[in-house]
Order: structure tokens, then sequence, then C-alpha cells
């Protein structure tokens, strides 16, 4: 009762004390800008304790896997024998815990292992003691953080930045916190734009198997080496989805993740670079800038340029993809320098006055600079442009530490002052007179004397230390350190800072200190400590702590003295930020305690990484030489990138600054050691530097917690934290200074000392600079080498003498490299190189070659060769066309006469000899004129006396002319017949001269005829082979352009792979091959996912949709219903753990999108136009409200839903009621339904929800079906079949009959089959089968996407369920032409073991008739394709129907002999009687002549400005150019564009197809054939397309004449010679 009254009147004491206290600066010093009101404070003096009974100490961090110590330390002597238990609780769920027996006054540590699998939540510590009588002794508890991060994971990319088309390749490097290697498992993810998952590598192991064989001699070595990373590389399809992707590696609940932007990027034919400093000083004199432009090649351009600069405004972002940049003859204010002449490269300077002059003060703003060159020779313009900051020269100082500290008196004090530039790079003091440019520090108290000032010079780290004693001045309370920078004895105004710091609140006045004299803490090395005690202890007890683990504690005897120096070694464990707390309990019964902070540098003295390059180990520049030397039994790994790729986008660099800001994260909970960021630039940092920092907390609770640990203890510490924060609350919302004075929200961080210690000013971030533009955003266009160019990705074990070397490539670019390299292993960690290095590697000699990907038989090509020496003198440079039978060289007759139909060729080698000058290069193109048809390899090398380069380009040579193309195919089925015979009949006559005609009927060679073999019913089976992707390219022959084409060939490879995995030809099947495949099927589902839209724009509301151009305003329920089916059979948990992950979040979003478009009477609608009108767009409407029924569309999307009901969540409820909804909706109106796709796929969708009205919907589809000598199959009309009458004992198939409604009576049959094979009566669906496999038009398809895929998928089931009908394959099929008796053609044999390949076998003579005698056991699919090409209109194939009018008006240019061509076509849809009033979505495509071409990036200007109605895309296919349209009406569409010549071709064909046809129907279309008679009169010399030709620009283009002694001695030789 004594005790509480007392506490009582203590407390009334404190709060009657309260008294406002004036500004300890009276005299001046302080800034102007610095003020101090009135506080009121809680006294310091205090009652004092001494029934202290216990102390705890522990981590304010637990993570999964640690090892948490607890110390406990016992100050009762009379609890000789106590248990102490320490339990970690989440929420209410104990997670681990332990008990130990305790000694009094004896620290000790309870230990407890933290779970791996420890959930995230609120966590607790409890710890209780118990007496030996089971008595409680006490009880406390705290809060403690707990961070799921037990491990850093770095991750490594080969390139900064990628386009499509390339495969990114990365390193996932987990190690702990004290950079030990994790040996274990590792998931990781790719995640796309839309935050959708779209690859999964799951428990990967960091463990690297090793196998090696010796010699011949069977010496083998198996053993397991330890990488201690993972690399994988992931490839990007052609087409993709662009936007910022993340890579995400997991292991033990620590996660990790780099974003990396994927931008969108089209190749040019000329390459602008503008190249300036990032930054430029305005007190430069003047703006120094360099100009380049290259062709793809990387020959420098000959041209003009022109070179504009324009302000950028304040308030606008440097976006050109978005803000379009102003051309260079827009108004506005500008610095305009006209075109000038340019070869390749040239440097501008202009000067400052002028800038300034033109757009005032330019100090932090900046200027755009564009550089435009033309080429006159190819009438190319091509633009980039170039941002840079301008900025003022300015210094600054400031504290490595906090602007609020500490100060004990008669205790060592220090101060870390950095003086900097106004860009935060390091102050360079060799640019100054050091006697005249110092740092004044000037110290102050409150009360007594203040000490004298002191200038420091300036060191080159430009780091300056300030230390001193405090002197004995009880009644100081506060103190100010001010810096003041002066250059050339001059006070710069803008360098000064001010530190303020407050007394150490301690009661009895009793003080510790730790000090250091190791200023860099290294592994493995030892440090030493003093501690310093004003008030004599007989011991010190200490903890070191790192990442809020103890990880070292001990106890200093004092020996009678009031200081003692203890050494400790530095372990690996204490890396990066350390603290030593040390502190012991005065006789008072205060509990007195000190901290420092320091930091342990990352790399030990014995362990270094250091890399060099050999360069001389391979004279020729081609390859050079990485020599390491770390660790031994370490795994060294290398990576490099391009210089302007880094200073630009960051490199791919992995150095110590990134380590380091990686692992203080685990020391989150703690005080910092004082450091400096230094910076290359304003937005660049460059290296951090660390100092030793001593204490800045003002009492004892805050030394524990800045060194990251709780204290729990019943010692009456007496300055109570809450009760001051309370105060201050009470005051208005106000927070507590360290003194225990109050100040308001509004003034933290205002810069301005309102606490009289300047804890209002803590921790405050630094005053933002100038807004200038990101580094990576500066420059626009960007450059094809971002993209393309890395170097030296390699990773080598070192020797056992640490050891590692490893031969790498030099690309053949112009350039500058940056190296770096990281090693790991388990007996050192993880080290990196402290710096990068440079490499110069250019190539000395190579050349570049190109030609044409396709080209006419009969037509000359220009073979254009760039040859660049980049040696330091002047060589003389061989060119060799390798002689071939397939092609010959072409030779210009006297005064450079060539003809344009037969000029004269020679055979065999053709040798060029050329001298290039130091850093030039030469170009010249070799004539050649393809003899054959097929694939041919021109093959062109360089020689000098340096080395040689070989260079190889395939041209595929075809005839010229329109293809047409049929087709014919059968099932053989030998299940119970033992032997099948057929005659495919051959639709090419033997004569190609049609009589009495003055023109052929077909282009004589060009005719070509190919049986195709299979085995079962559903093949062929990856038809190309396992290393090539199934696309629509060559499923169906059509672009994957839009997502149709990326789902067509996604869907193709899962439905090939399911037969495999469970059909008959999985027997021959092994996991490599699976691996395989499933890699090219996330090829395409990452072409795919770039039509899904996700980013929770729009409010959302197309978030799980697709859409089938990629344009977010047109997403379709149709489409995405579709790609749902697809992505559910996809979703095989079998296949997850190798390379095919389907994201369930993608399936549940889709799900969710399309059950918004679900009407309340159930039926759904579509959200934008319907693409395929023939079986979508609805015949039937509701008799109330005449609104379409949408039957179709209502049962995809329902068979969508149904199959996709293993999504868990609150989503199913969803979709079982949607489910039920729809359901109703197509038993109300089936029966009206008059339309057969429509009518198989509701029948369909009513098996698939088991309907009760599954069954009639069944008999009335079979009562629609349709027989014919095919087979059984489902259409609104009758389709003519492919038998003809028999001739002969055996069935002659002719090529079958197209119909422009196939497409829809393929999918009605297709969801028949499915319907029968749901009902288990598979059996029943043979005729059926046998009717799909005769309309096939290509090889591995039927006519188009939606059709293709759900016929493959219905014969795949059919497959599976009929498999175990034939035990085991032996098939035999003889081949034999009628017209070639003589020639035997190698029969093909089908078994268990070859049943998934396709077999092929060419027919010579292409004419009469196919002979096929197959007997054995077993299906096999049997195809004959055969094409020819006409040169004639009437001998084009007729189309099923002519449903598109087309016209095409081509102006040829005059200038360079036709080298640019406008093309002007029109397009319009005729509907005809039973048409719809337009076409569903379409395409447009034309040939072009070879060598010439339209950038992609024009073809893109079409689309997204809006220049063309209805246009979705356009690109560049091989010979064609394709225009998809959403769709045609019968209002002309027309357009135009232009061709220019790329490569110079000669004697060009004359005919060329244009063709527009519906996607969906593509037997609706135009087929027709345009001439350009012009082109085939230019000779090889009209293109420019041979070196000899005299008088095109490069024909004995030399910039001067050099005569060599060799030339003079040849000359007079020859002079007499002739004279004789």
């Amino acid at each position: 009762m004594f005790k509480f009254v007392f506490v009582c009147i203590h407390v009334s004491m404190i709060l009657a004390n309260r008294v406002p206290r004036q500004s300890p600066f009276a005299d001046g010093i302080q800034p102007p800008l610095h003020k101090h009101e009135p506080r009121r404070v809680v006294p310091t003096h205090a009652y004092f304790k001494s029934e202290s009974n216990y102390m705890i100490v522990g981590p304010k961090i637990v993570r999964p896997l640690d090892i948490v110590s607890v110390w406990v330390t016992i100050l009762n002597k009379d609890w000789s024998a106590i248990t102490v238990a320490v339990s970690l609780f989440n929420q209410n769920e104990e997670i681990a815990a332990n008990e130990q027996r305790l000694i009094p006054e004896i620290p000790t540590a309870v230990e407890f292992q933290v779970p791996q699998n420890a959930p995230n939540g609120s966590y607790k510590i409890y710890v209780r003691g118990t007496l030996p009588n089971g008595h409680l002794a006490f009880y406390n508890e705290t809060n403690v953080m707990f961070q799921m991060k037990s491990l850093s994971i770095f991750i490594q990319l080969e390139k900064p930045m990628y386009r499509h088309d390339q495969k990114v390749r990365f390193r996932c490097i987990p190690v702990y916190s004290d950079l030990r290697g994790y040996f274990s498992t590792v998931d990781v993810y790719i995640i796309g734009p839309m935050n959708n998952i779209l690859r999964r590598w799951h428990s990967l192991q960091t463990t690297w198997g090793l196998f090696f064989v010796l010699g011949d001699r069977s010496l083998k070595m198996n053993f397991l080496c330890l990488l201690g990373y993972v690399e994988l590389s992931y490839q990007f399809a052609s087409f993709i989805a662009f936007g910022t992707y993340t890579i995400r590696c997991e292991a033990q609940q620590s996660i990790s993740e780099r974003s990396f932007q994927v931008d969108f990027f089209l190749q040019k034919k000329i390459e602008v670079n503008i190249s300036l400093p990032f930054f430029i000083n305005v007190e430069s004199p003047t703006i120094n800038g360099i100009v380049s432009a290259n062709y793809t090649t990387g020959r420098g351009v000959e041209g003009l340029m022109r070179l504009t600069v324009r302000l950028k405004n304040r308030d606008e972002r440097f976006e050109p993809a978005v803000n379009i940049i102003p051309v260079p003859d827009a108004n506005g204010t500008k610095l305009d320098y006209g075109y000038q002449p340019f070869t390749g490269r040239s440097n501008f300077a202009i000067p400052m006055t002028e800038a300034i002059r033109q757009f005032g003060d330019l100090t932090n703003r900046e200027l755009i600079f564009t550089a435009t060159v033309f080429d006159p020779l190819w009438n190319e313009t091509t633009n980039s442009s170039f941002l840079t900051s301008f900025y003022a020269t300015e210094y600054r100082i400031k504290f490595l530490s906090r602007q609020s500290g500490v100060f004990k008196p008669q205790m060592a004090y220090s101060a870390h002052v950095a003086v900097l530039n106004g860009d935060q790079s390091r102050f360079r003091i060799a640019d100054f007179d050091r006697n005249t440019t110092y740092v004044r520090i000037q110290t102050n108290f409150d009360v007594g004397s203040s000490l004298a000032p002191i200038d420091y010079p300036i060191p080159d780290d430009a780091i300056i230390t300030h230390q001193f004693i405090i002197p004995n001045q009880n009644q100081s309370m506060y103190m100010s350190i001010r810096a003041e920078l002066f250059v050339n004895n001059e006070f710069i105004q803008t360098a000064f800072i001010e530190q303020r710091s407050v007394r150490y609140r301690s009661p009895s006045r009793t003080y510790i200190q730790i000090t250091t004299t190791t200023t860099e803490p290294r592994i493995d090395n030892f440090m030493v400590f003093t501690v310093n005690i004003s008030r004599y202890c007989p011991q010190v007890h200490y903890h070191i702590i790192s990442a809020s683990r103890i990880v070292y504690a001990d106890t200093i005897q004092m020996r009678n003295t009031l200081q003692q120096t203890v050494h400790v070694a530095v372990t690996r464990r204490m890396a990066p930020s350390a603290h030593i707390l040390a502190y012991f309990i005065d006789y008072t019964g205060e509990l007195v305690a000190d901290v420092i902070h320091f930091h342990v540098n990352i790399t030990s003295d014995t362990v270094t990484l250091n890399l060099t390059v050999n360069q001389r180990k391979d004279l020729s520049g081609d390859t050079v030489e990485l020599l390491a030397y770390g660790p031994p039994q370490a795994r060294v790994a290398f990576a490099g990138t391009e210089y302007a790729q880094h200073q630009l986008y960051g490199g791919n660099d992995f150095l110590e600054l990134d380590i380091y800001n990686e692992l203080y994260e685990y020391d989150v909970s703690a005080y910092p050691s004082p450091n400096m960021t230094w910076y290359s630039n304003f937005l660049t940092p460059c290296e951090k530097v660390y100092r030793v920092g001593q204490s800045v907390a003002a009492n004892v609770y805050q030394v524990f917690r800045s060194a990251g640990l709780f204290l729990l203890t019943d010692i009456d510490i007496v300055i109570d934290e809450e009760q001051e924060a309370r105060f201050c609350m009470e005051q208005g919302n106000r927070f507590t200074c360290n003194d225990g004075s109050c100040y308001t929200i509004s003034e933290k961080c205002d810069g301005v000392f309102n606490c009289l210690d300047g804890a209002d000013e803590l921790d405050c971030p630094e005053k933002r600079g100038p807004l200038f533009t990101p580094i990576n955003k500066r420059l626009w266009p960007f450059w094809e080498r971002f993209f393309t160019f890395s170097m030296a990705w390699e990773s080598v074990s070192t020797y056992p003498d640490g050891r590692a070397q490893v031969t790498v490539s030099v690309p053949h670019v112009i350039g500058t490299w940056i190296l770096s390299a990281f090693s790991i292993s388990q007996q050192t960690g993880l080290s990196v190189l402290p710096n990068v290095l440079m490499l110069e590697g250019t190539r000395k000699f190579f050349i570049a070659v190109e030609v044409p990907g396709t080209a006419r038989l009969g037509e000359q090509i220009g073979v254009r060769v760039d040859v660049f020496n980049f040696q330091v003198k002047r060589i003389e440079a061989l060119i060799i066309l390798h002689a071939s039978s397939k092609y010959r060289f072409i030779n210009l007759d006297q005064h450079g006469e060539v003809s344009s139909f037969a000029p004269r060729t020679s055979e065999g080698q053709h040798h060029v000899l050329l001298i290039l000058y130091p850093s030039s290069s030469r170009r010249i193109h070799i004539p050649i004129v393809p003899l054959t048809a097929g694939s041919i390899d021109v093959t062109v090398e360089g020689i000098t006396g340096v080395k040689r380069h070989i260079v190889t380009q395939t041209i595929s040579v075809v005839y010229e002319g329109i293809v047409n193309h049929y087709s014919t195919s059968t099932l053989v089925s030998l299940e119970h017949r033992p032997r099948q015979m057929y005659e495919f009949d051959i639709i090419v006559p033997e004569n190609f001269i049609l009589p009495l005609h003055n023109y052929f009927i077909y282009v004589p060679g060009s005719a070509k005829a190919n049986v195709y073999i299979s085995g079962d019913v559903a093949g062929p089976y990856f038809w190309e082979g396992p290393e090539k992707p199934l696309t629509s390219d060559n499923l169906i022959y059509k672009t994957f352009a839009a997502a149709e084409g990326a789902l067509t060939g996604f869907a193709t490879m899962i439905y090939n792979l399911v037969y495999l995995r469970q059909g008959h030809g999985g027997r021959g099947f092994d996991q490599s091959k699976l691996v395989q495949l499933l890699d090219l099927a996330n090829i395409e589902y990452n072409r795919l996912m770039a039509f899904y839209f996700d980013d929770q724009s729009d409010m959302g509301i197309h978030d799980g949709a697709f859409s089938n151009f990629g344009w977010k305003n047109e997403t379709s329920v149709w489409l995405t219903s579709w790609v749902l089916i697809a992505l559910k059979d996809a979703a095989q948990a079998e296949w997850e753990q190798y390379n095919l992950f389907i994201d369930s979040r993608v399936r549940a979003k889709s799900s969710k999108w399309i059950m918004t478009h679900q009407n309340t009477d159930g039926s759904f609608k579509e959200h934008s136009n319907i693409l395929d009108r023939e079986k979508f767009q609805s015949l039937l409407h509701s008799n109330e409200t005449d609104l379409p029924l949408n039957l179709s569309l209502t049962a995809q999307a329902v068979i969508a839903l149904r199959m996709n009901t293993d999504i868990n969540g609150l989503i199913k409820e969803d979709m079982s009621d949607a489910i039920d909804r729809a359901r109703n909706w197509l038993e109300i109106h089936y029966q009206k339904i008059v339309d057969s796709f429509e009518l198989a796929i509701v029948t369909y969708a009513l098996h698939v929800v088991n309907s009760p009205e599954k069954d009639t919907a069944f008999n009335i589809l079979v009562s629609r079906q349709r027989t014919s000598a095919g087979g059984i199959y489902w259409s609104n009309v009758e389709l003519s079949s492919n038998r003809i009458v028999f001739l002969s004992l055996n069935e002659r198939l002719a090529p079958k009959h197209e119909s422009e409604v196939e497409a829809h009576a393929i999918a009605s049959t297709a969801f028949a089959l499915l319907t029968y094979i749901s009902r288990a009566q598979t059996l029943l669906g043979k005729p059926i089968v046998h009717w799909l496999q005769t309309r096939r038009n290509f090889v591995a398809g039927w006519c188009s996407s939606y059709d293709s895929l759900f016929a493959l998928k219905a014969l795949v089931q059919y497959a599976i369920r009929r498999g175990d009908t034939i035990q085991q394959y032996n098939l035999r099929v003889n081949i034999s032409s009628s017209d070639d008796a003589y020639r035997k053609i190698e029969p093909v044999f089908i078994t268990d073991d070859n049943i998934i390949d396709v077999q092929q076998r060419s027919i010579d003579k292409v004419y009469g008739r196919v002979l096929i005698d197959s007997y054995g056991t077993g299906y096999a699919l049997l195809q004959m394709k055969v094409e020819a090409n006409v040169e004639h209109p009437e001998m084009i194939r007729p189309v099923a129907y002519e449903a598109f009018y087309i016209s095409l008006n081509v102006d040829l240019s005059n200038k360079f002999n036709h080298s640019y061509l406008l093309y002007k076509p029109c397009v319009k849809w005729l509907p005809g009687a039973t048409k719809a009033k337009r076409s569903g979505w379409s395409i447009f495509m034309i040939e072009i002549p070879t060598g010439y071409r339209i950038e992609e990036r024009f073809l893109k200007d079409l689309v997204g400005f809006g220049i063309v109605r209805n246009l979705r895309d356009a690109e560049n296919y091989p010979n064609f150019l394709n225009f998809l349209f959403e769709f045609f009406d019968t209002t002309p569409i027309c357009w135009q564009f232009e061709l220019k010549r790329y490569i110079p071709v000669a004697n060009m064909t004359r005919y060329y197809e244009m063709k527009a046809y519906e996607w969906h129907e593509p037997w609706s279309a135009n087929r027709s054939m345009y001439t350009l008679r012009t082109l085939f009169g230019l000779d090889i010399c009209s293109v420019c397309g041979s070196y000899q030709c005299p008088y095109c620009p490069y024909y004995a283009a030399s910039p001067f004449l050099e005569l060599s002694l060799f030339l003079i001695i040849c000359a007079i030789v020859f002079q007499l010679f002739y004279i004789e």
C-alpha cells in the first residue's frame, strides 16, 4: 500500500514539474530558418527500484528456419533454480517453444527453431519463469515481426530488355543472409504483363550433375557439383503481349521478383543513332554529340543529315511511343540545322550561347535532339531522338548518419560529413586547390563553452570524420554541429548542414560507450572494440547482432578499470550489417547500454574474385578468353552486355551494391551504419560506402531497439516513453522529441528544427532534386542492338587452384562490352566482382551477306555483300562466291551490256579483290541465277591476311505462276479385312501444252505429288517432326497474326499430346519427346496469351476476355469460351511438372467474364461483332422480343463453363447457376433448330450438362444426318463425294471438291461425333470418322481453325476409345505410279514403334494414277497432295463461291528503274442471294515481287492510325502481304501502300496472286492474278545487282587513289609488254 501511494505522489510530481524551457542556442549560431518553441518536458530525476528480478533480450524479427536465441538473465539471487520457458505464438497457435533451467546473474540463451512452414501472421514471444515449487515467478510478452524472407534470391538477366521471338535467359541465385549458398529446390515463374503465369518450373535443384567421358575408354565419373543457382531460358513467340514481364523465384517461402521490359520493336531498313551525354553543364562552351546511321548489315549510310533541337516542356513526360515527337518541319521554337552531306557518322557541336539565346536559361531543363537521315539512293528517311538534361554547378554536404544524434559527457563523439556535387557524385578535390578548399565544422552547446571551429581538408574519398571528446558540462543538454563548405576560401551558400544532438537520458548519469579502431571490418579478420564506462562495474555483457539475430555473446571483465579492449573475429554471419550492444546494471539499479553499428565487407581477404580478358589467343578477334580466379571448387558465371545498352538500361552486371541493398533488408528493425551512396549522375547510383556509426539512441530502450532487439525486464528504467507519447497525444495529436517535448505532424520534415534535438527532422527523405527524365526513357526509337546483342553468357567450374577459363565469341558489330562475373561455392558462398570490366571487342574483319528468302526460278539475284575492315591498316580482301550446281554467276558483256532474259553465265568459283582502308567498309553485289527449284545455299567467303569469314544464306526457289492445290485423302481400315486397295487420281495431265492454244496448262516442272501416310485414325501427329512447332501456318496455311491462329497451333499440339499420352501411339513415345513438345506448346501458349486482357483498366470490364485482333474494345464471348475449352484440355497435372503450366486464375477470370455476358433468360450474348457468321450468326429469333436466340453461342459457353467447374473458389457457385440457366434456355428452344451446326453443338452441350432432353435432341440430330460414299455427315446442303466410278477393280478417288459451306459441315460433323462419344456409342461413329478424314484440305488440317480443332478433338477422343481394338499394328502400304512402273517406291511400314511418325513418298512423274495397296492390321490415313503452277487467269482453280470483288492498280515509279511500286487495291463483299450483308472476318493477301518489301512499321501505321476502314492487322508474310479485316461489306474498302526495292532482282516473273477470303469459310473467296510485265524486262544492271555494272553507285568506288610500289611495277611491266 505504501509503495502504491509513493508511486502516485511521484507521478503527480512529474506532471507538476513540466515547465517551459528556452532555446539553448541564444548565441545565434543556428541557421536563421531554425526556430524553437517552448515545450513541456518530463524531468529526468527518478525513483530507482532495487528489487529487479529478470532481464530478457531477443530479436525483434523471426523467420522460417531461424534458430532464435532469447537471452535471459535472472537478477534475483534467491531464484537459484528457476525454469524459464520461451514460446513463439502466431495468434493463438504455438509455433515453437523451449525451456531451460537458469542460474542467477549468468545470461543464458534459450533457443528454439522456427518451422519452415510457419505461416504469415501476428507473432508474439511469451516468456515465463517457474520456480521449483511450481509458482510463477514472472511472466512477460512482446510482439515480434515475422518476416517470410529467409533467403535472398538474386535474379540476373542476360539482357535488360527484349522483343518478340527472342529467348530470355536468366539465373536465380538463392543465398542465405550471410551469403552462404542455398543448395536445395527453387520454384521459378514467368509472369506476363497481364499478371498471368506463362511458365512454371517446379522444384528445380540448385545442384548440378557432371558426367565425364575421357578418351575412348569407358572411364566415367559421376558426381554431384553444388552449383548454387539455377539457369533457365524462356522462348518468346513471334508475337507476344508487350509490356512488363516478371521473373519470380521462390524458395523456403522467400520470394524475389525481377521485372524486364518487352517492347514492340520493328526492324528498319536504316537505323539512326544519336548520342549525347545524359547531363551537360550549362557552363560548358558547346553541346557535343554524334549521329550515326547504318543499314541492317551495319554498313554506314551515305546521304544527308538534318539536326533539330527542341525544348521539352516541364510538365510533359518524354514518352515518344505515346506522345509523338514533332517532325522537323513542325512549328515551334527550335534550332534547325538543315540537311548536310552525311557519310555514316557525323559529329556536331552547338554553342551553348546559341542554345541559351534560343531557349532561355537551360538550368534543370531538357532538350530533345532529333537527327533525320535521308538516303537518296533508296529514298529512305529515318530519324532518331535523344533527350539531354542541363544542370548548373552546385556543391552540397551531408551527414552520413542522422541529423539527430545523442552525446554522452566525457565520451567520444564522431560525425561523418560527405562533400558531394549537385548530382550526388563524389566531390573531386583534385580539381581544386587543397589549401583553400575545406569544410569548417563548428560545435556548440546550449550551456557552457563551445568548441573552436575546425577546418578539415577534403580527402580524396570526400568524406570527413569529425571526432572529439564531449566536455564535462553536466548542465549541457543539447549540442549543435554545423558543417560549411569553403571553395577558394569562399563560403558556398548552398553547402551547409546542421546536426542536433541531445544528451543521453540517464537518471543516474551513468554512461557506457563502445568504440572501435577497425574502420573496415572484413570477414575472417579480427575487429577491436573498446568499452568505456563512466562508473565502475565488475563486468559488461555484450551481444553482436546481425539481421536481427544474436550471432555472438560474451562478457567483458572490467578488472578494476573503466576501460577494456576486446578482439572479436568477424564471421560471415555478421555480413553485411552488424551491431555490437554492451550493457551493465549500475549499483543504483539502472540499466546502462550502448551500441555501435558497423558494416562488414562482403568479401574477405582470402576469398576474392577477379576477371581478366585474354585477347591475344585469337588474333583474328573472333573470340576472346575469359580468365577468372576465385575460390576452388566453385561455379563461376559470366555475363556481358553492350556499353550503350549498359548505360541506358542498366546492363546485366551483378555487383556488390546490389547485394548490399538486398541484404540490408534483413536488418530493417535496426539502425544501419552511416552510409553514403555516390552517383555517377543524377539518376544512377554507382557506389555505396559505409562508416562505423555510434549510437543515436537517447535512452536505454532505444538502444536495444536500434540494435534490432526487444527488451523485457522489471528494472525500473524511469524513462517512460509510453507516458511521454501519451502526454504529447493529449496536447493535440503531437509526436514526442527525444527529450520528451512535443511537435506537430505538420512540423515533421519541414526543414526546421522544431525539436531542440532535431528529432522532428529524423529519417526524413532527402530533398528532391530536379525532375529529370529517367535514363532508360531518353532514346527513341530503340536500337536493334539493344535487343539482339549480349556476350559471354557462360558458366564454368573452377579448377582446384581457383582458375576458371572459357572462350566466348565476339559479336559481328562495332562495340564496347561490359563484362561481369560472380562465383558461388559451398565453402565460401557468393563472391562478386567489385567492378565491371570493359572490353573493346570488335572483330577485325567480317562480311555480311543478304539475299531474298524466296525467289522464282529464272530470276537473277544480286547477292549483297558488305565487307568490313576494323584494322588499323589498309587490307586487301578476296571475296569468293563458292561454286554450286544450283546457281551460276552472271557475267557482263562488253561495255557493261547484259541480257535480261538470257545473260551469259559461268560456273565454278568467282573471285573479287577489294581494297579496304582502316575502319571502312565496302559494298558489292554478286549476281547469280538459280538453276533449280528448291532450297539452295549461297556461300560467300571473305579472305584477308589475318582471317577468313564464311557466310551461307539460303534461298527457297519456286516456280513462277500461281499454285493450284489438290487434296485427296482416305482412311485405310484393316481391322476386319486383310487387304485394301485404292487408286488416287492425279488431276494434272501429262501434256502441259493445250492444243490450239498459245499457252501452257501449267508451268513445266512445277507439278508435284506427295503421299503422306500416318497411323491410326486421328493422325498425322506433329507432321513436320517433333522439332518444329505446329502453327496455323503449317496446319491450315494461314497467318497466325490473329488469336485464332495462335489458338490453332496451341490446341492442335495439345490434342496431339493427349493422343500420344492415352492413345495407341503412346507406346512409341518417350519422355524426352514429351518435354520437347511441351516446350513448343508453351511457345504457342505465350502467343495466345498476347490476346488476353487482365490489366484492371476500364473498371475491369474486359478482365479475363480474349480479343481476336488484340483490340480491347473487341473482346469476344465466342472466342473466350473457345479458348477456355482449349485451356481446360491443356490443364493436365502431369504436364505441369514439365513445361506446360496453365494458370488456373486465367480460367477463373475468363469464366467470370463469360458469365457477365449471360442474359437473365439464360442465353449468352456476343460482346462485339460476330466473326464466324456461318456458325454463330443466329438464324432464330424470339417471338416476343425479336432478339436472336444465340443457341450456338450459348451452347459453346455452357460447354466451356461445364468443363471448367474444377475451378475452386466463390466462382464455383456462380458457374453452377449460370450453367443451369443456360441449360434451361437450350432445352426450351432446341427443337426449333434448323441449322445443322447449331443442332450439333446444342445436342453436344445438352449431353455435357447431362440434360434430361439430351436423348430427344440426339434423335433429332440422327434424323438430320446425311450419307454419301465417304460416310455420314451433317450439313445444310449436300456435299459431293470424292469417289468416282470404278474404272478398274479398285476404288478410284479424285481430288476433294471444295464448298463454300465445307467448314460449317466439318464443324457440325465433329460435334456430332463428340456427341456419339459422350453417349459411349463410339463404334457407331466409324462412318463419321471416315467422312471427316476425306474432307482434309491440308496434311494436318481441314478448312480453317474452328472446324480443324474440333474435328481433331473428336478424332483424338475416338482414337483413344477405339485404341484397344487393335492390339498391335503391323501394316504395310505399297505405293506405285501407273505411269512409272519401272521405279520402285519404298513401301511404308506402320508398327507400334512408328505409328506417330508421318511417312512421306514423292511421285516423280506427276500424272495418271497412284496405286495404293495396303495389307496387315491397323488403321492408316492416306493423303495425296498435288500442286501445279499456272500462268493464266483461266487456269486458276475456281473457288466454290466468288464472294469478293477485287481491283488493283500498281503505279511504277520511273526513278531508279521502278524501285518504287505504289499499290492501290480495292475489295468489297458480294453477298449474293443466300449470303449475309457482310462477310465474317476476312483476309486480303497479295503476292509481291521478289526483292521488294514494305517495312512492317508502315503496315502497322495503316492499322494504328485508322487509315483503312475495318483493318485490324497487316503483316509481311513470305512473298506476300496479309491484310486482316474485321469484315467487308458492299461498300468498297480502298487503300494504298508503297513497295521499295530492297534486294536487287532482275528478270522478275510476270504473274502474281491476290486473294480475298473469309477465314472461317475459305472457299468463299476471290482468287485472282495481276501482272507486272515491266519488271520482267529489267536486266541485272538495271537494278544495280552486280559490282560490274559501270553506272551504279558502288561501281569502282574509291575515295582516293593510293599508289603502291607493287602497282607502279605492274604498270611499267604492262607498258613494256604492250610496246613490245
